[in-house]
């Protein structure tokens, strides 16, 4: 018996269906199927150890660290500023020593040349005298042709040079008007290139004064008197033991490096003859030289230059040319320790 032709078509429409609704199910097992293979391929590969990288490889990551490390590679590469180097506040003492403090243009030549600079600069007796010619300008061949051109006339004559008694200032003024003077004025302190300041002694009332302004010359009728050479006039003398006071001086204008240079270190002062003309004043310079002498151990100065002055005499004035030669001597070899220790 024949089906008839819907029937047929019936039939054939659902087995189409069938087919239609069967194809995602099989889909979804092929990609099971798959995944499954690459889970075994991902186990076998973890159970191997791992190959090691070629040298091509290895380069390219040392290259790539290299510039993970200097992001700014394409910048220019800029060096550190040098930390700049603190000097110090430079102060110097030129002690006392009468005709031997000219050895102290000797050492101020020294440093100049070396260019130690000086911010301060003080005189004690006739040390005040080099202190004040050189604060003047800051000119050191200056300062050596201004004492060149003190006389035995600029001195005093009567009964030989410091004999019996000392002398007043009086026959030294007119050299220290020439010497101290700008535009035929006389030269100010306060207007020196480099600060100057020197001590005196009130005889009166035993009180310090320091010279620090007005006139050079005028400061320096104050700052010199001292026996044997020159007796005071009024109650004012140098204050020649001030060496503490001058230290303390300095620190107040800010200077943290005192240096002392010292010209009574060794030799006679005043020679024998003395004990008997005026043993007071050898007595007076003896104890001079021993407090210039412990300023050092004492730490009232932090550097002495010690120039040898053994050959000659307070009172030797026709020996200056020789005493500036010394003082050039000790700074030379001064400047060489100082520029090696501090920087300069």
């Amino acid at each position: 018996m024949q089906r008839s032709a819907a029937t047929v078509s019936l039939g054939r429409y659902l087995q189409a269906t069938v087919a239609l609704l069967s194809i995602p199910w099989l889909l979804s097992g092929c990609a099971g199927l798959t995944t499954r293979q690459d889970l075994r391929e991902q186990q076998r590969s973890e159970a191997q150890p791992p190959a090691p990288p070629s040298r091509d490889q290895t380069r390219d990551q040392t290259r790539d660290q290299v510039i993970d490390q200097h992001t700014e590679w394409d910048q220019p590469f800029q060096p550190s500023p040098p930390t700049p180097v603190q000097m110090p506040k430079v102060g110097l003492i030129l002690g006392p020593g009468s005709f031997k403090s000219f050895a102290h243009a000797g050492v101020l030549k020294e440093l100049h040349k070396a260019r130690i600079p000086i911010d301060v600069i003080l005189g004690l007796e006739w040390g005040a005298l080099v202190a004040g010619l050189y604060a003047q300008n800051g000119q050191i061949h200056e300062v050596e042709w201004k004492l060149y051109r003190m006389e035995q006339s600029d001195l005093p004559q009567r009964g030989g040079l410091f004999r019996r008694r000392a002398d007043s200032l009086e026959s030294l003024r007119p050299f220290l008007s020439r010497q101290f003077q700008v535009n035929n004025a006389s030269a100010r302190i306060e207007n020196a290139k480099i600060h100057f300041a020197c001590p005196s002694l009130s005889l009166n009332r035993g009180s310090l004064q320091w010279q620090s302004r007005g006139s050079f010359a005028e400061a320096m009728n104050k700052c010199l008197p001292f026996p044997p050479l020159f007796r005071p006039e009024g109650e004012w003398s140098a204050a020649s033991f001030a060496l503490t006071e001058a230290a303390e001086y300095m620190r107040a204008q800010g200077v943290n490096l005192i240096i002392l240079v010292n010209v009574l270190s060794a030799g006679e002062l005043l020679g024998t003859e003395a004990l008997g003309e005026d043993p007071s004043a050898v007595i007076l310079w003896q104890e001079l030289r021993r407090a210039m002498s412990q300023a050092q151990k004492t730490g009232v100065v932090q550097e002495v230059i010690e120039v040898n002055t053994r050959a000659h005499r307070l009172q030797d004035f026709e020996q200056r040319k020789r005493l500036v030669s010394a003082g050039e001597r000790a700074g030379q070899a001064a400047a060489r320790r100082l520029a090696e220790k501090y920087g300069f």
